[in-house]
């Protein structure tokens, strides 16, 4: 078999002032068309999942209703391809993730049972699709009962294959039991889709699971919000609540936790930390009551980032925004240990300097503490907003939403007819060499590599995968070999906390078998 070259780019990086745009596209057509989600593959380039009801424009080949809308860009925002798939009816994509094949995983909703779609179990199904490299349709999965049922996340796991969480009312077909109302749930599939099992989670009220991650201990984090007292939940402030559920990896629950005050809180986004920790992004609608406080000044809907510990307790809580709403859906953490939250903004004042009027996207660094290091507003006069962001292998972020604005910072950009699908990328944050020799002379052998790479560095070296999920610390002496045979093929990120020294190098590491 032939291998794939290794990679391991490192660098020194200082903190900077807020990035610049260095594109922005838009794609659509006369009617509603948004993308939920961007990654970036490992072969170059970002894939967006959105969701269309147009069938002019860009849009051909609509099934009927609103379709799962796949779009390839390359590096620098080319269109390289789009694909639609779905039914007569409506169905849309809520989560994408790369997977090690170089190909996608998407999830979301349908209600057809025709076209690309089959299976459906009645009303609306969790709908599942592989596509490869190229956006063909390896499989699909129609997964639920007969009542709603929805994905919203979706992780590739260590074993290949995948794990999803969204919301349940069924309590038949792939669901055994129903708390009342609507549930959390989450489901694990095999690599080519077959269900492993299927788990419900909640109280007799509403529990909506927005997000999931894979952790270092091969179980799963799930957050969303509840509006329940009883069943899972043993705690409530009242209204809605971000509820944080910390599953085995056979989908058994360990702990649950409940954070918010008094009005609606709702958790949309959650990572592991390097520290083994969590943070989580959301909305608050409450105001200096329960967990919540530090927003007296501020209006009636913030984002709301909370740090949690590996086992659920409180670190810090941060609201941020201005008098008007805004709404937080996405966080990473960087190789620096900062962390970047994105959402919409409608306001001008308090943690916000530079709207334009009407509604943007909003993305913040923070500090590992909460402080925040930079932000900034993107967008029009229009309404536009923000679902996903993401960390880019070149240093910058991307971010996916959609877009009514035709000025401001999608001057000369079309507008197709009510919401376009939008990409945004910020360049890189100014990278400035140290005088250490490492910064500019870092080597490592063999190349390319199956099993140990040696690098001519000595400290802590740290792997992650490109969704920032820990899988791997070891101390490297000087001239030291790092055991890369557990990694299956694909990209990774890596950090090197410099022996002796403060400084921290960070790159990219791609592994073929």
């Amino acid at each position: 078999m032939k291998y794939t070259s290794l990679l391991l780019l490192l660098l020194s990086v200082t903190l900077s002032a807020q990035p610049t745009l260095e594109w922005s596209r838009t794609f659509g057509g006369s009617n509603y068309d948004l993308a939920y989600t961007i990654c970036e593959m490992p072969a170059g380039g970002f894939v967006l999942a959105g969701v269309t009801s147009s069938t002019d424009g860009d849009v051909f080949g609509n099934h009927g209703g609103a379709d799962f809308w796949i779009i390839k860009l390359s590096a620098s925002g080319a269109l390289q391809w789009k694909k639609l798939y779905g039914g007569s009816v409506n169905d849309s994509p809520y989560a994408l993730s790369p997977t090690n094949d170089g190909g996608v995983i998407v999830a979301g909703y349908s209600s057809s049972n025709d076209g690309d779609v089959s299976g459906n179990h009645g009303e609306t199904d969790g709908w599942v699709i592989k596509l490869n490299q190229n956006g063909a349709l390896e499989w699909q999965k129609s997964i639920g009962g007969s009542q709603r049922d929805y994905f919203e996340s979706v992780m590739q796991t260590p074993d290949n294959g995948f794990v999803l969480a969204g919301h349940t009312k069924s309590s038949d077909g792939d669901l055994s039991f129903n708390h009342g109302d609507i549930d959390f749930w989450v489901v694990k599939l095999t690599e080519l889709g077959t269900l492993q099992w299927s788990k419900s989670f909640g109280g007799s009220g509403q529990e909506l699971a927005r997000s999931i991650t894979v952790t270092a201990d091969g179980g799963y984090m799930v957050v969303g919000e509840t509006l329940s007292t009883d069943g899972d939940i043993t705690e409530q402030q009242g209204s809605s609540d971000f509820w944080i559920v910390k599953l085995s990896e056979s989908g058994a629950l360990e702990w649950q936790k409940t954070y918010g005050g008094h009005h609606g809180d709702r958790a949309n986004g959650v990572k592991q930390t390097f520290d083994g920790g969590y943070i989580i992004i959301g909305s608050t609608g409450s105001v200096n009551s329960g967990d919540v406080y530090g927003n007296a000044d501020k209006g009636s809907n913030d984002f709301w980032v909370v740090k949690i510990d590996n086992s659920g307790e409180l670190e810090w809580q941060v609201p941020l925004g201005g008098t008007e709403p805004e709404w937080g859906e996405s966080v990473i953490q960087l190789p620096d240990s900062s962390y970047v939250v994105a959402g919409a903004a409608q306001s001008s004042d308090g943690d916000i300097s530079d709207t334009y009027i009407g509604q943007d996207m909003w993305a913040l660094s923070l500090r590992p503490n909460g402080e925040i290091m930079w932000q900034k507003a993107i967008g029009g006069s229009g309404t536009d907003d923000c679902y996903s962001v993401i960390s880019t292998s070149d240093g910058g972020l991307a971010l996916a939403g959609f877009a009514w604005s035709t000025d401001g910072d999608l001057s000369g950009q079309l507008n197709r007819g009510k919401s376009d699908i939008w990409a945004v990328k910020l360049a890189p944050e100014t990278v400035s060499a140290t005088a250490d020799p490492l910064a500019n002379g870092l080597s490592f052998y063999p190349n390319p590599a199956k099993d140990w790479v040696s690098i001519n560095a000595s400290g802590v070296a740290t792997l992650r995968d490109m969704s920032g999920r820990l899988l791997h610390t070891s101390v490297l002496p000087p001239g030291g070999l790092l055991d890369i045979r557990a990694l299956p093929a694909g990209t990774y990120q890596v950090e090197v906390q410099a022996a002796g020294g403060r400084e921290r190098y960070f790159g990219k590491l791609v592994v073929g078998r």
